[in-house]
């Protein structure tokens, strides 16, 4: 009896997910059209590489399909991430992170009153959005993680709105130099969302990082002054 439990626990993952196949195979097909559909209007060579149904567990025996596809495609040599909603067609990708990672870390030293040119940055957005259960009297969330709508135009008005938007959460982590006394210099943030992790060279003329290699593992090693930053309050570690 206890070798015949064993087995079925270990069938469980299995079972549930074939109780969503079908759903999930025609979720994919859908998926599949609405991106081909975008890939085609946005031109040039692309093709999906991979694609799947997004499945959530809701409790523990049962799993539930939301309303997204996600998956990466290439493009022109790139290979771009992609979430896409087959109920309402938005489509969410990629291809344009660094764009607004540029974007955003400069409107985020203009509101801590930093000099853009002097700062580096990198960011996290994501975008929070409902997973409302056919069955249960209730709505969870999830996120979409480091994708933007393609209907973006404007990049610095996106940016702006997505610093003061309640379901959105950007995380942006800046570094500046000729920044100095850290300590007591912001007290509240200013935006609902924006999450800010700042490391500070006092040296003016200070050589700054790749983008690439700003991130958590850097702020977390930095020696020197740093700040976090979020609406929860300000976390002040001197230097080392």
């Amino acid at each position: 009896m206890k070798r015949m439990k064993r087995i079925l626990w270990l069938l469980l993952p299995v079972l549930l997910l074939c109780g969503c196949a079908e759903g999930s195979a025609e979720q994919v097909r859908a998926g599949r059209a609405l991106m081909k559909s975008y890939l085609a209007q946005r031109g040039g060579k692309a093709s999906v590489s991979s694609i799947y149904a997004d499945v959530h567990r809701v409790d523990a025996d049962r799993l539930e399909l939301s309303d997204f596809v996600k998956g990466t495609f290439s493009a022109d040599g790139e290979t771009y991430s992609f979430w896409a909603d087959v109920v309402t067609g938005e489509v969410y990708t990629s291809e344009r992170m660094d764009e607004f990672t540029d974007c955003c870390s400069a409107r985020t030293a203009e509101l801590l009153g930093l000099d853009p040119s002097q700062c580096v940055g990198s960011c996290i957005i994501a975008l929070e959005r409902s997973f409302a259960l056919e069955y249960d009297d209730r709505t969870e969330y999830f996120t979409l993680d480091d994708v933007l709508p393609v209907t973006v135009g404007d990049m610095d008005a996106f940016v702006r709105q997505a610093l003061e938007a309640e379901d959105v959460t950007v995380q942006t982590y800046l570094v500046c130099r000729g920044v100095t006394e850290l300590s007591g210099r912001w007290t509240e943030l200013g935006g609902t969302g924006l999450r800010v992790f700042l490391c500070a060279l006092a040296d003016p003329d200070a050589p700054l990082p790749l983008t690439e290699e700003v991130g958590w593992s850097y702020w977390k090693d930095f020696t020197g002054e740093k700040v976090r930053i979020d609406p929860d309050g300000v976390e002040y570690t001197p230097a080392a």
